[in-house]
């Protein structure tokens, strides 16, 4: 006998119509979810009951879950963490680029389960990225991208011949560079760039040796300025 499932709900969906789909015997159906999305599902996974929702349930379960066991530990709460330090914090190195620009982020966003809701999960080898680098932090805005995607268009130096921002090859070594100092030597361009990244992008910041020597860096270029200035004077 063959098995009518529509107008039946099975969690959060409502089966509206069968469809076409055809997978060897399996059925399909058209529902509608209670949060508006409209999709096709299996008609074992419906009986079954593995399947009660678009989705939605299985993200807001996975928010409740990870929260209650501390997100903090989180790449996507690494990137929400740095986001607001960006923006908000003037001692951030970076709220010169960020905060000092105006540049905020959604209301929403304040709240860690609010940037989660809308971002999701963040895949391997991305950061957060703004589609419109001079516009705000919003959903509509933001990507997660990879290391490719996130070096399309960035300045780089005339004498770099890697065409990559802040990574030179020494040997068979691709070395790091930030604020002008060496931060890490990989045997593969994709490495450094991700690992330049998270600096670029306040994820990862110096330590106290490496800030010593950043300063060490910009004196040594001041005095070298002062000394040109000086033979230059009649």
């Amino acid at each position: 006998m063959k098995v009518d499932l529509i107008g039946n709900r099975f969690g959060r969906l409502l089966v509206l119509e069968e469809t076409a789909t055809r997978k060897g015997w399996k059925r399909y159906f058209l529902c509608e979810c209670d949060c508006g999305t409209i999709r096709e599902f299996a008609m074992a996974g419906l009986r079954k009951g593995t399947t009660k929702s678009c989705g939605c349930l299985r993200l807001e379960l996975f928010i409740e879950r990870r929260t209650q066991h501390g997100m903090c530990e989180t790449p996507e709460y690494n990137s929400w963490r740095a986001m607001k330090e960006r923006c908000n914090n003037p001692k951030n190195n970076h709220y010169h680029l960020y905060g000092e620009r105006g540049i905020t982020y959604d209301p929403k966003w304040e709240t860690f389960e609010g940037f989660f809701e809308d971002m999701g999960l963040r895949p391997e080898g991305t950061t957060l990225d703004r589609i419109d680098s001079n516009g705000n932090y919003t959903k509509e805005n933001c990507k997660w991208s990879n290391i490719t995607e996130q070096n399309i268009n960035t300045r780089v130096r005339k004498d770099n011949k890697l065409g990559v921002k802040g990574i030179k090859k020494e040997y068979n070594r691709f070395v790091v560079m930030f604020r002008g100092i060496s931060i890490g030597r990989f045997s593969t361009i994709e490495e450094a760039i991700n690992f330049r990244n998270l600096y670029e992008t306040g994820e990862l910041e110096l330590n106290d040796e490496q800030l010593e020597m950043v300063e060490k860096h910009i004196q040594k270029k001041r005095d070298w300025k002062n000394k040109r200035t000086a033979c230059a004077l009649p």
